[in-house]
């Protein structure tokens, strides 16, 4: 026993000294190093997939690698200073980390709150900036001392860029006011208008600042001293040079130049800004005489535009591109001699070596083998690629498509010089990429009839577990008990992921999210032209559909009813219609089963898509989120204690007495007034038409700041309708409507 354990001390004798050894710990160094590389490459790969995917492992993935890279680069850096140990590499390694703290992958903020921590990255900067010259004193070789100085300055702007971009979406407001102040008397600029030509829209694109001027006749509000400066949409409208000129690549430069202008605009609400031209008919002929005049294909060009629109504003706040973009091409300036400073380092690497004084007592040095120089040559490689691969993921995207359409309005004639920088940014500019990718283009879906019936909460072993509160609404032929645990068994992954995300608890089971088909957003359109832009809670359509005198008799709106229980009671109804037998066409290949599945269709994703609303974004309705959230906690003990033990929940709604004044018994009264519409088709439309409008009336807000989060987690449809109906002058709903 004695030689046993005598045995087990000397192995971990041995195994400490091993980890502790000088060669251990260069290859620790050289391991976090590797690793911060492929971070960098993480976020550069999966860093915009956040905007139109909303995975788990994307959005968890991006967090974990934007919070771990910074804080490996600083811990490894004063690892390399403080360790006894000394290695060649370790100035190569170090200059390596440097460009990651300079966020190589664009990325420079993960929520719009790291944009005001710019002091912390300033500090981060000098802390690692020490570091760095420190141990780049410590090299003896002249040629590789003097190409680490050249790489040291080089990544110095790199991060002085990021902490820049930082400021600019948190602090550097002076181009947002001299908008405000534009736009104040941009209406008086062109009399005549044109929303299909743009004749008379001078919405700025690129300006100089240089020609804003406080003008004391004008209450000291900026006056743009002279047009001829800047670029407005009228200019690229009528421009014909280059990429603007006739063929189908010039109208979508040219909608990408209107998205930009337009995210100028949309920025300035974030801020806090005037906007003066939501009062303009003006505004409202560009939307409705404008992006809205072609209905084929969904009214495809206005979304696509808003799509675009959006892109930039979530670069803005989470990307460097929009210091890029005022950088103009010394940001590829920049990354090219970036690159040639870390390939020079590889090749004095490989040929000299970087060498560091001798070693002494309290140092060690330890030779540098092969796989040393290997892997940091991959390093350097990777950094090199990171760098032009985001310079020319720049010059592809909107920004730079946005200043080659620019340059064509300000320099239609160029010398020979600049027109192969030209042609170049032309090159770029034609790749797809990703650009295609703005959002998911997809809509939540939440059923209250299917997901009441569970409860969650969190064992001690930390799994979750689902207590049936009542039977299941689905048949799979099974008793009612195998029933149950069948169902809860088939949703044990999905309500796993859904209590930590805090919309698995007391009913809240979101759906699979379905695709946004191209008749919900006819519907949405249609209904916004129809109301000539005057929104109402569904009255409008009651009216055209002329079932509003039964309806209203049938059921009185309540004077503290607020839009939740708008929703919450037309989303039971709606549920309750999609139960019921009638509510299917027996041959849906004719024009009138057609006709009743589209409207079925914009219906039920339109009310699902808004009770999912309700239960996983509150913040982008109106009203106070915790309001919303308790209001909904109540109408889900409604439903339990009304449906507890059903098997069939529509047979019981059905046949509920007179209301009670609750939610669920108000829905499933105007469910049965909606059921007892004999024309199927009109049912339906009446209800897809009514989620029409109700989306619409909810989207305006003032909660500026929480769309702009959720554009970094896969975005929401109702965000663009609210960007859509800024830009036609909506800002606020339309008068009350007293019955529902």
């Amino acid at each position: 026993m004695e030689k046993q354990e005598m045995n087990t001390t000397t192995i971990l004798h041995h195994l400490k000294h091993g980890l502790n050894s000088p060669r251990a710990t260069v290859i620790r160094i050289e391991a976090l190093v590797a690793i911060a590389t492929c971070l960098s490459f993480f976020l550069l790969i999966f860093g915009s997939w956040r905007r139109w995917c909303k995975h788990w492992f994307i959005q968890n993935g991006v967090l974990a690698a934007y919070t771990l890279s910074f804080s490996l680069v600083t811990y490894t850096m004063g690892s390399m200073q403080s360790s006894a140990a000394r290695n060649e590499m370790f100035p190569v390694w170090a200059l390596s980390l440097f460009p990651v703290l300079g966020c190589t992958n664009s990325i420079t903020a993960y929520s719009l709150d790291d944009n005001k921590q710019y002091m912390r990255h300033m500090i981060q900067q000098v802390l690692c900036t020490g570091y760095v010259f420190l141990i780049i004193c410590t090299i003896t070789n002249n040629l590789a001392a003097v190409a680490s100085m050249l790489l040291f300055f080089e990544t110095q702007q790199r991060i002085g860029s990021r902490i820049l971009a930082c400021m600019l979406a948190s602090e550097f407001w002076n181009p947002d006011k001299q908008i405000a102040d534009y736009m104040e008397s941009e209406h008086e600029i062109e009399s005549q208008y044109d929303p299909v030509s743009m004749k008379g829209y001078t919405y700025l694109v690129q300006w100089n600042f240089g020609h804003m001027k406080l003008n004391a006749t004008t209450g000291y509000k900026r006056k743009l001293e002279r047009r001829e400066g800047s670029v407005t949409i009228e200019k690229i409208w009528q421009c014909n040079n280059g990429l603007l000129g006739p063929g189908d690549a010039s109208g979508e430069l040219k909608d990408v130049c209107l998205s930009f202008a337009l995210f100028q605009l949309l920025k300035r609400r974030f801020i806090g800004f005037h906007c003066a031209e939501t009062g303009q008919m003006k505004t409202k002929d560009f939307v409705f005489k404008g992006l809205l005049l072609e209905r084929e294909g969904g009214y495809g060009r206005a979304f696509n535009i808003i799509e675009v629109e959006l892109s930039f504003l979530y670069d803005f706040f989470y990307t460097k591109y929009a210091f890029n973009y005022h950088l103009g091409f010394g940001a590829l300036t920049w990354a090219i001699s970036t690159t040639l400073c870390l390939c020079f380092i590889g090749v004095v690497t490989v040929i000299r070596r970087s060498r560091i004084g001798s070693s002494s007592d309290a140092i060690t040095i330890v030779n540098t083998n092969t796989i040393d120089i290997i892997i940091t040559l991959i390093v350097l490689a990777s950094l090199a690629l990171l760098e032009l691969l985001q310079a020319i993921l720049y010059w592809a995207s909107n920004w730079g498509k946005v200043a080659l359409a620019c340059d064509y309005v300000r320099q239609p004639s160029l010398k020979r010089s600049a027109k192969v920088i030209r042609r170049v940014k032309e090159f770029l500019s034609r790749f797809p990429l990703l650009e295609q990718y703005y959002w998911q283009h997809k809509l939540g879906q939440y059923s209250l009839l299917e997901s009441y019936v569970y409860n969650y909460r969190l064992n001690f072993s930390g799994k979750v577990r689902s207590l049936p509160y009542g039977r299941s609404t689905g048949n799979n032929g099974l008793c009612p008990q195998i029933n149950k645990c069948w169902y809860g068994f088939k949703k044990r992954s999905q309500n796993r992921k859904l209590f930590f995300r805090g919309k698995g608890i007391k009913g809240r089971i979101a759906g699979e999210p379905t695709r946004l088909t191209v008749q919900v957003k006819t519907a949405v359109i249609d209904a916004l032209k129809r109301t000539n832009g005057c929104l109402t809670k569904g009255t409008s359509s009651l009216h055209s559909n002329n079932v509003y005198s039964n309806i209203s008799r049938a059921f009185q709106f309540q004077p503290d009813d607020t839009e939740i229980h708008t929703i919450l009671i037309w989303h039971i109804a709606t549920c309750y219609c999609e139960m019921a037998p009638s509510s299917f066409c027996p041959n849906e290949d004719t024009e009138e089963g057609k006709f009743l599945k589209d409207h079925r269709t914009v219906a039920t994703q339109l009310s699902k898509y808004c009770a999912y609303l309700v239960v996983s974004a509150p913040e982008l309705l109106p009203g106070h989120q915790w309001s919303t959230s308790e209001l909904f906690n109540a109408v889900v003990k409604e439903a339990r204690r009304v449906l507890k033990g059903a098997d069939n929940s529509y047979q019981i709604m059905k046949s509920l007495e007179e209301p009670m004044g609750t939610i669920f018994h108000r829905g499933a009264q105007l469910g049965r007034q909606l059921e007892s519409i004999s024309d199927i088709p009109l049912r339906w439309k009446v209800m897809a038409d009514f989620w029409a409008e109700m989306i619409l009336y909810v989207a305006p807000s003032h909660n500026v700041k929480e769309h702009i989060e959720h554009l970094a987690k896969g975005g929401e449809f109702i965000t663009h309708l609210w960007a859509l109906l800024f830009h036609a002058g909506i800002v606020r709903h339309g008068e009350e409507d007293h019955i529902l």
